[in-house]
């Protein structure tokens, strides 16, 4: 089994406000943005900026029941998630994370931004990191 993961795909951050979060990344620390995009099954708009070497990806909630609005209740707005990229995600799931110690949020892949195939490995299982796994859209 390769437990391997692949590089650091983005770091994910929760923001009450776009509207208000692109403006510092982008003039402040000028950052391109990239696209932003709703995703509706998981009830988040995210905005994705690009940084010389990583992408940044802000993620505002868009429904007071989503898991991005109750971490910011819990913690407040910042650091989300790290995403690594995995070759075949649910081979992956199936592999290595069902048969380990890790905990899966759910246990199965799901769509996300760029309709890339996503799933997520519960914090309690990795020091408290919530960590996604991204297979990319091809």
């Amino acid at each position: 089994m390769d437990k391997k993961l692949g590089k650091v795909a983005h770091i994910g951050i929760a923001v009450r406000s776009l509207e208000k979060a692109i403006p510092l990344y982008t003039q402040q620390f000028q950052l391109k943005l990239i696209k932003k995009e709703m995703i509706e099954s998981q009830k988040i708009t995210v905005a994705l900026l690009q940084a010389e070497n990583i992408v940044i990806e802000l993620i505002q909630p868009t429904h007071e029941d989503c898991s991005v609005n109750r971490f910011m209740e819990r913690f407040g707005e910042g650091l989300h998630h790290m995403a690594f990229s995995v070759e075949n995600l649910d081979e992956k799931i199936e592999d290595v994370y069902k048969s380990s110690e890790l905990k899966l949020v759910d246990g199965k892949s799901h769509i996300g931004a760029h309709q890339s195939k996503i799933s997520f490995i519960h914090p309690h299982s990795t020091m408290g990191v919530l960590i996604e796994l991204i297979q990319m859209k091809e």
